[in-house]
């Protein structure tokens, strides 16, 4: 299950469907799905690179469906708090960005929502990675 507050505890709608593609970003890590490693206590390195994780992926859905139009301040704070990490590794950010992709993939996929045009990225970041 996905639990995310009632919609009308939003600002608005962006809001919501944001919040609700971050926390299916996070269900995608099930061993069943993409496999990812979510054992990790709060505010370890790997909690926080789930957490970027996710909010990428919910950044690029939003875009994607039309839900958002813009970064949203929250998806920037995320990724500033994770600047040092990007400047002493690099492939970081692109490790982050292959499995945000992933996750855009299989929940659009789960929506039947075709991102054939969105594959070629996809897979020139998993290369990279």
């Amino acid at each position: 299950y996905i639990v995310v507050p009632l919609r009308s505890q939003f600002v608005d709608m962006e809001s919501f469907y944001e919040t609700l593609l971050h926390e299916m970003g996070h269900s995608t890590g099930h061993p069943t799905r993409l496999n990812r490693d979510l054992a990790h206590p709060f505010g370890s390195e790997e909690y926080g690179k789930e957490e970027l994780t996710a909010e990428f992926a919910a950044a690029l859905a939003g875009m994607f469906f039309g839900i958002a139009e813009h970064i949203r301040t929250e998806n920037a704070a995320y990724l500033k708090s994770w600047i040092k990490a990007i400047r002493e590794e690099p492939k970081f950010i692109l490790n982050v960005l292959a499995d945000a992709m992933k996750i855009v993939k299989m929940i659009a996929g789960k929506l039947n929502i075709s991102v054939e045009s969105e594959e070629t990225a996809a897979d020139e970041a998993e290369q990279v990675a």
